[in-house]
């Protein structure tokens, strides 16, 4: 219902209390299940997450068995990621343009982009990395 008034234009502040946070919370968390399905079983697989913020999507491959990459381009973000990694596992998290990942020619299995195409600007560079490490 939040995202037809919002396609119809009739979201306004009305709609920004508890209750609305509480149902897009739900319709975020609905959608990350979905994209972690999409993936397949992850087990083995090498996976980067670009773009990961805090390392919530990458710790999570890694809990399912994953070699897990987690980039940002911002070195607080990436800090707290790694300052909360307290399980031993195969993770690593390092400061990284999407344009220019550390990593080999064909590394990958997936790569991933969860809510952050929008705050790139140069896309084609973007998907030309991930073609690069895939």
């Amino acid at each position: 219902m939040i995202l037809y008034e919002w396609r119809q234009g009739r979201l306004s502040s009305r709609h920004y209390d508890a209750t609305y946070l509480q149902r897009l919370a739900v319709f975020f968390q609905r959608s990350k299940e979905e994209s972690y399905s999409a993936l397949g079983p992850l087990r083995d697989k090498v996976i980067a997450d670009v773009g990961c913020g805090l390392g919530q999507d990458a710790l999570y491959f890694a809990r399912a068995g994953a070699r897990a990459f987690g980039f940002d381009r911002d070195p607080e973000m990436i800090a707290r990621a790694q300052g909360d990694l307290t399980e031993d596992l195969s993770i690593a998290f390092a400061v990284a343009d999407a344009g220019s990942l550390p990593l080999q020619d064909g590394h990958l299995d997936v790569i991933r982009f969860d809510r952050v195409l929008q705050h790139l600007e140069d896309h084609l560079d973007i998907f030309r990395e991930a073609r690069r490490t895939l």
